[in-house]
C-alpha cells in the first residue's frame, strides 16, 4: 500500500515510471505502474487544481535555472527565461483575455458553438472569456 501511494506521488511530481520504480523499489516501470493501478483500481487522474499547482512549482524550478543561465550570459538563456515567464503568466491568468469575433447565422449554430466551448472547458476555472456573438449579422 505504502509503495503504491509513494509511487503515485512521485509520478505526479513528474518522474517517469522507470524513475518511480528505482526510487520506490519496483523491478521496473511497468511493475510500478501495475502496483498503482492495482491499488487504486486504475491509474488516477490528478485534479485540475493539483496539476496547476504542480505546473507552477515546476515552472519556478525551471525559471531559477534560466535566471542562473542569464546571469552567466549563456546563449539562449534570455529566450528561455522569457518563455518560462510567458508560460507562468498564462498559467496564472495574468495575460490579457483572448478576444475572438464570431458571426453565426442562427440560434442553433450559436447553441452548438457554446456547447462545444463548454465541453472544451473554455468557460472553466481559468477565468472569464470575452466572447461577442451577433446572431444573423456581422459580429463587432
Amino acid at each position: 500500500m505504502r509503495r503504491a501511494t509513494d509511487a503515485w506521488s512521485l509520478r505526479i511530481a513528474g518522474h517517469t515510471w522507470e524513475q518511480v520504480a528505482q526510487k520506490v523499489g519496483f523491478n521496473d516501470g511497468p511493475a510500478a505502474h501495475r502496483a498503482v493501478k492495482n491499488f487504486f483500481g486504475n491509474v488516477p487522474t490528478p485534479a485540475h487544481d493539483e496539476l496547476r499547482i504542480l505546473a507552477r512549482a515546476r515552472g519556478e524550478v525551471v525559471f531559477r535555472q534560466a535566471l542562473t543561465d542569464v546571469l552567466e550570459q549563456r546563449p539562449g538563456a534570455v529566450r528561455a527565461a522569457v518563455a518560462v515567464l510567458q508560460r507562468q503568466a498564462a498559467l496564472d491568468g495574468l495575460d490579457a483575455p483572448t478576444k475572438s469575433t464570431l458571426a453565426v447565422e442562427n440560434q442553433h449554430d450559436m447553441d452548438e458553438i457554446f456547447e462545444t466551448l463548454e465541453r472544451a472547458g473554455v468557460f472553466g476555472p481559468r477565468g472569464p472569456v470575452d466572447l461577442y456573438i451577433d446572431v444573423g449579422g456581422d459580429a463587432q
